[in-house]
């Protein structure tokens, strides 16, 4: 049985019909680009294989169908605090990084590796308490999902973009609806100072936003 050509399709597929499939990929992550509040989300970004087999292997392939990305921050690890203070500390791999690709439906913690992508995945609606701290050249995206605290060091993000995915964190509709109750907000942040997930710092900043 002679040998498949390297570069011929496997799947039953013809060379022109592989080329149409990636030109309408490529049309499709370019509108997605395009669409994007934030400067930061570009269809090279969204479109670039990152590893090099599986699925996903793109940041394009983490979207649903129909979900639209708003802001794309990069940097090199993400913390995940526990209701109990514990902290799961990630970081990605010589090279690789951290995103967190914020869309209209849920925030993206993508952590690459170097033979895959680990994702998790945070339904917008449950994510709140959003701050930003900068210290020592560093900045430090927080928020609330559910009881858990997560903290991303945006290092390859523009400071604007990062207040941008922040703010727009604050602007959507969350799980409590009393959210929009500014004494249920401060009593939501002051338990989560209490249990450690929020520093003082971040406390107090959050108290300054909420209330002028």
């Amino acid at each position: 049985m002679p040998d498949t050509p390297r570069d011929s399709p496997t799947d039953g597929t013809t060379d022109a019909e592989g080329a149409a499939g990636a030109e309408s990929e490529t049309a499709t992550t370019r509108s997605l680009a395009a669409a994007a509040p934030g400067e930061s989300v570009t269809a090279e970004r969204l479109g670039v294989r990152l590893v090099p087999e599986g699925t996903p292997a793109r940041l394009r392939e983490v979207l649903a169908p129909d979900e639209t990305p708003q802001y794309l921050l990069e940097g090199v690890m993400a913390d995940r605090v526990a209701a109990d203070g514990t902290v799961r500390r990630r970081m990605a791999c010589s090279g690789g990084s951290v995103f967190t690709l914020v869309t209209d439906r849920a925030v993206h913690l993508v952590v690459q590796y170097r033979d895959r992508l680990d994702v998790d995945t945070l339904p917008l609606a449950t994510v709140g308490g959003p701050t930003v701290r900068r210290a020592g050249g560093e900045t430090r995206l927080a928020f609330d999902a559910g009881d858990e605290r997560y903290r991303v060091y945006p290092s390859a993000t523009p400071g604007t973009e990062t207040d941008a995915a922040a703010a727009y964190f604050d602007g959507q509709d969350t799980v409590d609806a009393g959210d929009n109750d500014p004494v249920s907000t401060l009593e939501r942040l002051a338990g989560l100072y209490e249990r450690g997930l929020l520093t003082e710092e971040e406390f107090a900043a959050a108290k300054r936003d909420l209330l002028g």
